[in-house]
């Protein structure tokens, strides 16, 4: 890690303050000393936070059920591709690719895609593919990977983002900004810096008009934009912490929804730990819904991890790990993780599910929805 000074340096660059979404890529994303940077050796899943894919195969399996059931939606001889943005080690893709044995016994042709920013992640993805490499593609950006027909899943992408912050007092709106002064992080406000983000903000907290804050994301358009372009018809998966802009904010009483992970602790300070903890917000999936409207994609459902997990299959998993009467203490931890995210109140529930398609004739399955 560098030493305080040269952190400073490096992430100022001369100048006297940068925006809250800047302070948080660096923290995050440098490749040297950023929390996903490649000298950080977290895994990046589940060491600092409870994450779903920690299901393991039962995730996976579930997520196969969904991928099934729009095999109806391609001609039977296409080529479908499994695009995974965000695949972390592999994982889940992986689990994906076991649970999807039979269908590919039938000879349906399914081309495994994984998006992976971090050296040492896609090394990890190589490695579990190894025996399968006819089968994979691994890339580190979005705009890498080839034109396709298939399903794009984006697992707890959205809320690694960067994000800024947007003080509201009254009708004012102010960006928050990061100072630095003698080693001391200061935050101030000033004007929003960009046409993204004061068309997001007015967009959804226009009629805000009491006093707090709010999280805003400008990169969610470029990613749409990205997609679209190699996505030639399909369903995409989004499943993140969040919810619509009007559940996950008081009108009167606006709250930024900031949290930092290290080590199973959550504080409000990010200004703290550099390198060494996870910065995330909860994903406003309103807009989400407008940007991919925007870039081709229909809305068909917007519903809790809960509901999708029990609609594809979890409780029939559930149920046939339970029928072996000696249940050894695997079968018995693969219970208590499903558990963990079909009780109420739980994770199960804060997680979301959008589920969007593009070039896909309308049914009673694939329906265009109001968000």
């Amino acid at each position: 890690m560098a030493s305080p000074k040269d952190f400073i340096n490096l992430l100022f660059l001369g100048r006297k303050r940068i925006s809250f979404d800047e302070y948080v890529d660096f923290v995050l994303h440098h490749p040297e000393y950023g929390y996903y940077g490649k000298s950080n050796k977290r895994r990046g899943l589940g060491e600092d936070f409870y994450t779903a894919p920690l299901l393991s195969f039962a995730f996976g399996k579930c997520i196969s059920n969904f991928l099934i059931s729009t095999l109806r939606f391609f001609p039977s001889n296409k080529k479908l591709t499994i695009l995974d943005v965000g695949a972390g080690n592999g994982m889940l893709l992986k689990d994906i690719f076991s649970s999807l044995s039979a269908e590919r016994e039938k000879n349906i042709q399914f081309f495994f895609c994984a998006v992976e920013q971090k050296d040492i992640l896609r090394n990890e993805i190589e490695e579990r593919f190894k025996t399968l490499s006819q089968h994979i593609g691994i890339n580190e950006k979005l705009e890498d990977v080839e034109s396709f027909d298939g399903v794009a899943c984006f697992n707890e992408f959205f809320d690694a983002l960067p994000f800024s912050r947007v003080r509201i007092e009254g009708v004012r709106r102010e960006e928050i900004y990061v100072e630095c002064h003698d080693g001391v992080f200061e935050e101030k406000k000033g004007k929003i810096s960009s046409d993204i983000k004061s068309a997001e903000c007015r967009r959804w907290f226009k009629d805000f008009l009491g006093r707090g804050e709010v999280d805003i994301c400008p990169f969610y358009e470029d990613i749409f934009k990205k997609l679209s372009a190699k996505m030639n018809s399909g369903f995409v998966l989004i499943i993140d912490y969040g919810d619509s802009a009007y559940k996950l904010y008081d009108k009167d009483f606006p709250q930024s929804t900031l949290r930092c992970f290290s080590r199973n602790r959550v504080s409000k300070n990010p200004y703290i730990l550099q390198g060494e903890q996870d910065i995330t917000f909860s994903v406003n999936f309103s807009e989400i819904a407008f940007q991919a409207k925007r870039h081709g994609f229909k809305v068909i459902d917007f519903i809790s991890l809960q509901t999708f997990l029990i609609r594809w299959g979890i409780l029939d998993i559930v149920s046939s790990l339970a029928s072996d009467s000696a249940i050894d203490i695997k079968r018995y931890n693969e219970i208590q993780k499903i558990k963990n995210l079909l009780l109420p109140g739980s994770l199960g529930e804060v997680f979301k599910v959008l589920m969007l398609a593009k070039n896909i004739k309308e049914d009673s399955f694939c329906k265009e929805t109001d968000f």
